[in-house]
């Protein structure tokens, strides 16, 4: 029953009981008078029984919170004390304990933009190297500038993707994956499923995660073990944080120009994302890229002034009410020689924390162009997980690692379920 409702009949009975008590000039019958004693005992209990609803509705929804709240305590101090163990692991190994625990004095912790320390000493020239409020002082970010990106940052691990097999100029793509430290889970997830056909990064197609400095250094000696193991890890010397994520991606694009140069395509995307590769090469071989840049773009975007917002940028790293052209982080495709002309235009672009926006802004320099190419999506979309496999799709984003393993282990329609949207392959390019 509706509130709105239950309120009606409250007043209801109320007014009947005021109605039936008011006899004019004379003493209400006693059978009257219980019955409006009886209607305005009814609407008193309902007034309590609602008064209580509401009490019980936000008690539970407080406690709910708070169990919330603890629950995710519980989880950090598990996860602090699997690295403590980690750590220890280690230690033992190693027989060094200092070495472990030492961050170092290149470490500067969580949100500070830098950890490397060719960053840390800038001087007041090469301050626009970094975010606006990274640093002390009343200047506003320009739009441009005049070889003020000073871009020094070193690889700490570097994968083999492009380093074997180079005798072989076949390589059709190479997929630069933005990952943590801490995401080995979703690391593992990828090579299970959408790149497991091309472990051997010896193929067509290439990949490497890139990789920021952990705060603890016991993190990045186990990022070692790993590139030991599967050999595709690109780690920077600065420190893994969401506002140096443009250091990250101009990172990738330094490996690729240098050591990829046979590539025909370039795709960055997130670790949390679902790539079919098929489509991807498809869509390769279809046509030329007519374009520098490619994916799910947005051509009027305001910036997001609210420092609440994860993509928060104020007015002195931001002035302008809109952003350029880009594309979004999550995937993007780009040619080599897209993506060594950003690295040369750079120099005159002061550096920008949100890097798809970063990218934008160098596009934008360049006076190239983007453009919007349907099947990367947002989300994952509603239905059957073979879905994700459509040929129809290029990348899909926020894909749980469950949902990952279970689309890549169905067994799909194959040639008949991907018919049914087939023919769109060639309108993918709007």
């Amino acid at each position: 029953m509706k509130v709105s409702r239950i309120f009606g009949i409250v007043i209801r009975c109320t007014l009947q009981a005021m109605k039936r008590s008011k006899m004019s000039g004379k003493s209400p019958p006693t059978r009257t008078r219980r019955a409006a004693l009886t209607d305005l005992l009814l609407a008193y209990i309902v007034i309590a029984a609602l008064a209580v609803t509401f009490y019980v509705y936000f008690i539970t929804s407080a406690t709910q919170h708070v169990n919330a709240i603890q629950i995710s305590r519980k989880a950090y101090q598990k996860d602090f004390l699997r690295r403590q163990r980690n750590t220890n692991k280690l230690a033992n190994q190693w027989g060094d304990n200092s070495v472990l625990y030492n961050i170092g004095q290149n470490r500067q912790g969580f949100g500070f933009p830098n950890g490397n320390g060719n960053i840390k000493e800038l001087s007041a020239v090469e301050k626009d190297l970094m975010p606006v409020e990274s640093y002390l002082g009343d200047e506003t970010r320009p739009q441009s500038c005049d070889n003020c990106f000073k871009y020094n940052v070193k690889t700490v691990i570097q994968g083999k993707s492009c380093l074997l097999s180079w005798a072989s100029k076949h390589i059709d793509v190479l997929v630069l994956i933005t990952s943590a430290p801490g995401n080995i889970d979703r690391r593992n997830a990828v090579r299970e499923t959408w790149l497991s056909p091309y472990q051997n990064n010896t193929s067509n197609v290439r990949y490497l995660f890139l990789l920021g400095l952990s705060e603890y250094m016991a993190s990045d000696a186990l990022i070692q073990q790993e590139n030991t193991v599967h050999g595709d890890i690109l780690q920077g010397d600065f420190l893994e944080d969401y506002h140096n994520l443009t250091y990250k991606t101009l990172m990738g694009m330094t490996w690729a120009v240098h050591y990829c140069k046979e590539v025909k395509l370039i795709i960055k995307v997130d670790d949390d994302v679902w790539l079919n590769i098929p489509t991807l090469l498809g869509l390769l071989h279809y046509k030329r890229i007519p374009f520098a840049l490619g994916g799910k773009c947005t051509y009027n975007s305001a910036p997001a002034r609210s420092p609440d917002s994860k993509w928060y940028a104020s007015f002195r790293s931001y002035p302008e009410d809109h952003y350029p052209p880009f594309c979004a982080g999550p995937g993007y495709v780009l040619s080599p020689k897209t993506a060594a002309n950003i690295l040369e235009v750079s120099k005159n672009v002061p550096y920008f924390h949100l890097e798809d926006v970063y990218i934008g802004m160098c596009i934008q320099k360049l006076k190239q162009r983007i453009q919007t190419i349907h099947g990367f999506m947002s989300f994952k979309p509603p239905g059957h997980l073979c879905h994700l496999r459509h040929n129809s799709i290029v990348l899909i984003h926020e894909v749980s690692l469950n949902d990952m393993r279970l689309a890549f282990g169905n067994r799909c329609g194959g040639n008949v379920h991907n018919t049914l949207l087939g023919k769109m392959r060639h309108k993918m390019w709007a």
